[in-house]
């Protein structure tokens, strides 16, 4: 079983707002997988025992809206991968080159978690449009999944199209990006008279080659590419500001403000919890094996704890717990936006008493900007049954 917890946007959770008292999620996904195929009888009774009595029953006075559906899911990203400056092994697929190792990865992954996790079959074509580039540039896939949900994808990375138009020119990493910066890739590589000079610049821009300007402060969501998710009574179309809704009804756009902890919040936590001084002070951390201040991680799992609470996930049958096993794999910075989802590991009565339930959950946290995993936390709950 599986759940996907997140507030306020149904893919992302910003970072330690999720501590902040005052956060006002607006919606929730849960995802429950069945143990029985999509097309087994005991399948389709349990979608109606869920739609027809036990969510009604369990939601009745909340002022919840709650839905029971499948998944129908489209992701396209047109971009100009294939045009920003590359080394010649990122132009060759057989060293792990082109958009189907480079880019795949990421747009599998966000339909696998709306699908369910597990792939029973992948169709795709892909092509080469550009001898000069001599790898993949361009893929379509279909993908069917063992829940019964399907999805198509589709990418390019010509630098012709930016499918950002349809994202209100909102980049892949939340910046506003330039409408009229057309053929600005294609243009940039021109300069480059062989691909040894190409290469050669690429390398100035690695990781710890040479000092790189600050980046640009995300203001909307992380994405990759439009999404269209189709549902038994709705269509949910994700973009940088919120979820927009096309139900059977009505149609409205269901906000999801980016919030990030103010680096005030995140002094004050330290100085209140964690008074170390790379937590505090700005010299401090510099000073540090991080080089810059950074987060507690008691800040960071407090944060994450708190949006799985205010997910809904455990409401009124969380009874506490006895154990906790937690990693902080990377530091997180002021200001820093992340993704937290958690997974059910473990579910069994308890052994000495009938009243209760005992559930290990592994709760994730990743930074939203490059996916590099901050909190790693298993914990163990008891549950009223």
């Amino acid at each position: 079983m599986f759940f996907d917890i997140a507030g306020p946007h149904p893919l992302q959770a910003s970072p330690a707002d999720l501590y902040d008292d005052d956060a006002d999620p607006t919606a929730a996904l849960w995802r429950v997988v069945p143990t029985t195929a999509p097309q087994d009888e005991a399948t389709t009774e349990l979608v109606d025992r869920l739609r027809d009595d036990i969510l009604p029953a369990a939601t009745a006075g909340s002022g919840l809206d709650v839905a029971v559906t499948g998944a129908v899911a489209i992701n396209v990203d047109f971009t100009d991968y294939l045009y920003r400056p590359r080394r010649p092994e990122e132009l060759d697929t057989a060293q792990g080159g082109g958009v189907v190792f480079g880019q795949a990865p990421h747009q599998v992954e966000v339909v696998r978690l709306l699908g369910g996790g597990r792939v029973r079959s992948v169709r795709a074509m892909t092509a080469r449009p550009d001898a000069r580039r001599p790898t993949e540039g361009i893929y379509a896939a279909f993908l069917t999944f063992e829940d019964g949900a399907f999805a198509t994808l589709t990418y390019s990375g010509m630098g012709h199209f930016d499918s950002d138009a349809w994202m209100g020119w909102g980049g892949e990493l939340g910046q506003a990006k330039d409408p009229h910066a057309h053929g600005s890739a294609r243009a940039a590589l021109a300069r480059f008279a062989t691909p040894e000079a190409e290469a050669a610049f690429k390398e100035t821009r690695t990781y710890g080659a040479a000092p790189l300007p600050a980046p640009e402060a995300p203001t909307r969501h992380n994405h990759f590419g439009p999404v269209i998710v189709s549902c038994a009574h709705a269509d949910l179309l994700p973009d940088p500001l919120g979820v927009m809704l096309h139900g059977d009804a009505e149609r409205r756009h269901i906000p999801a403000p980016l919030r990030r902890a103010p680096r005030a919040e995140v002094v004050e936590f330290a100085r209140r919890f964690d008074p170390q001084a790379f937590h505090m002070d700005e010299e401090a951390g510099r000073a540090s094996m991080f080089g810059e201040m950074v987060a507690s991680g008691l800040h960071t799992l407090s944060a994450v704890f708190g949006r799985s609470v205010d997910s809904g996930l455990l409401a009124d049958i969380n009874l506490g717990g006895n154990q906790m096993e937690v990693r902080w794999p990377a530091p997180v910075r002021p200001d820093e936006p992340l993704e937290v989802s958690a997974e059910v590991m473990e579910l069994r009565p308890s052994r000495s008493r009938a009243d209760l339930g005992i559930a290990k959950f592994r709760y994730i946290a990743e930074r939203q900007a490059d996916g590099v995993l901050v909190l790693d936390a298993l914990v163990t709950h008891f549950l009223r049954r």
